[in-house]
């Protein structure tokens, strides 16, 4: 298959995304289940969508050799790829964002907020996790990643996940409690999340709220584009076979 007939194969596939991503509600998938009134992809669907547009986030360029390059500590992680690293933490963040009753993207778009989801930012507040959670609170005692030694968090680094499921899962905690004392608003919990009022403080709820709405949208479009590529070219057998 020539350059042209491959853009205009990847052109059909984004078309393709798009009607059926708009017909979402409307009909049940085999990707999907209907749950509290609302469409859900099933888990592994939804890792590898969000691991996608995280990674477009972080994404600089392809060299020579055919490898995604990316920014920051992600970029920089001598332990494990950055495809690893983001989708193990997804993985964790998924599955304790449905358990706590929050939106997935909700909690993916707070979760770039706080740290670009790099596990070892510490905020000029000591706060530390990839959805930093501070010392002083006292319901974060017992989180060893945060009240660890230094040497504990390094070991961390060699470990698939970065010991976050402690971190993640207290921290949706946190905000689904929060949700519950702001009488079910999430603005206001988001709110909470970061300053310990209940009050609605736009910048950092909306900018959150607002992210979520991005992510859901146009960049997982963009992400899915991408997967069905990587399927293409693995499919074909790369570009210098006549497979497709």
């Amino acid at each position: 298959m020539n350059t042209t007939n491959r853009f205009l194969l990847i052109v059909i596939l984004a078309l393709t995304l798009l009607f059926a991503s708009s017909n979402t509600a409307q009909s049940q998938t085999s990707q999907s289940t209907f749950c509290d009134g609302q469409w859900h992809l099933n888990t592994e669907t939804l890792v590898e969508e969000m691991t996608e547009v995280i990674l477009g986030r972080l994404y600089l360029y392809t060299n020579r050799d055919g490898e995604r390059q990316y920014a920051g500590a992600c970029g920089a992680d001598l332990y494990f790829s950055c495809e690893e690293r983001i989708q193990s933490l997804v993985e964790i963040m998924i599955y304790e964002a449905r358990v706590k009753g929050i939106d997935p993207w909700v909690a993916a778009a707070m979760t770039w907020k706080e740290t670009r989801f790099n596990p070892f930012v510490i905020s000029s507040r000591g706060a530390r996790g990839v959805v930093q959670l501070h010392p002083r609170n006292s319901r974060f005692n017992h989180i060893r990643f945060v009240h660890g030694s230094d040497a504990y968090r390094n070991a961390c680094k060699r470990q698939l996940g970065f010991c976050q499921e402690e971190v993640i899962s207290e921290g949706f905690s946190l905000l689904s409690d929060s949700r519950s004392r702001c009488g079910g608003d999430l603005a206001s919990a988001l709110t909470m999340y970061n300053t310990g009022k209940c009050t609605h403080e736009v910048n950092y709820a909306n900018i959150i709220l607002d992210d979520s709405n991005r992510m859901r949208g146009v960049e997982r479009l963009l992400a899915k584009v991408r997967i069905y590529g990587t399927y293409l070219r693995r499919y074909c057998g790369g570009y210098e076979t006549n497979r497709c």
